[in-house]
């Protein structure tokens, strides 16, 4: 089982499959598209959803719940498109800003604290460090 499989089994609840229900056959499948991050990401990945997860279980009843659609990179930037409570609009932007700021710091492929930003490679768009860049360059 990999780690986007643990977290979405951890937080299922979190997120919305309703549309997709057909594509999950049992509880330990998740498409693909859900979590579409790459491995370095799940530590802030994880924490994001910690996050939200202490979010929603603070919730009042009477709210309409807060889900997640998908979590994925584009253009070397994490993405979270989510549904919410209105009232929750600033608290949520705040989660997902201090998510993109430790992506951004984070490299994507390993893991390791970097300050390169987003480094472009042929036409991807990524957040690597030097080691990764230079392997990915060279290998």
């Amino acid at each position: 089982m990999t780690w986007k499989d643990e977290l979405y089994n951890e937080y299922h609840y979190l997120f919305d499959t309703t549309d997709i229900q057909n594509e999950i056959d049992n509880q330990n499948d998740i498409p693909l598209w859900i979590i579409s991050v790459n491995d370095g990401w799940k530590e802030p990945v994880k924490r994001y959803l910690k996050r939200i997860d202490s979010l929603q279980k603070g919730n009042r009843t009477d709210d309409k719940k807060i889900q997640i659609l998908t979590i994925k990179q584009k253009l070397g930037v994490i993405q979270v498109w989510i549904d919410y409570p209105e009232r929750l609009e600033s608290t949520i932007e705040g989660y997902e800003g201090r998510l993109k700021g430790e992506c951004y710091m984070t490299c994507e492929l390993c893991g390791q604290a970097h300050t390169n930003g987003i480094s472009k490679i042929g036409h991807w768009r990524c957040c690597i460090c030097d080691a990764c860049k230079i392997n990915r360059i060279t290998g």
